[in-house]
């Protein structure tokens, strides 16, 4: 019984992600921004479309803390008087997109890229995996959004470097 179950509920993803497709597909400029965030390491093609669903396909947000703050994954210092507590996130946002920039670092940590890297680098400086993981979802909705604002593909070579004024790709 639960083979067939499984078997079904693949079934049922396979149509759901088909119809998705031809959906972006008849949207040529919701078309080129998927494809954009498909450029980013650890984003699929549900994570992806999903986030641009949850935002509106980033129409009204124009830099990462507001992505951050938008999704939830903002920090939150506690703190009273002269007593400060660990900070955590928020959790004051959108939960979906919360749940699915989770979702998506666990395949970035995963991937051979910078973002491996960045978790990786965490974890050596003590931090806790949720921890570690919570930051690099705040860090590819921000990358996500970035790629997707420029219009152009996600670079693993861009520094982002400011000299008198100007942005320049090194």
């Amino acid at each position: 019984m639960g083979r067939q179950r499984v078997a079904l509920l693949d079934k049922q993803m396979g149509a759901i992600e088909s119809a998705l497709k031809v959906a972006f597909e008849q949207e040529p400029l919701l078309q080129s921004k998927l494809e954009l965030l498909l450029s980013v390491p650890g984003y699929g093609f549900v994570a992806a479309a999903t986030v641009l669903a949850e935002t509106n396909a980033f129409e009204t947000l124009q830099n990462g803390h507001e992505i951050a703050a938008y999704a939830g994954l903002a920090p939150a210092p506690n703190q009273s008087g002269l007593s400060q507590r660990r900070g955590r996130i928020s959790k004051v946002g959108n939960a979906r997109l919360r749940r699915i920039a989770y979702m998506a670092a666990l395949g970035a940590k995963l991937s051979y890229s910078s973002f491996r890297t960045f978790y990786e680098s965490l974890r050596e400086r003590g931090k806790p995996p949720k921890v570690a993981l919570v930051a690099l979802a705040r860090k590819l909705l921000r990358v996500g959004l970035a790629v997707v604002k420029s219009g152009q593909p996600y670079q693993a070579a861009f520094r982002r470097l400011e000299i008198v004024g100007e942005v320049c790709a090194t």
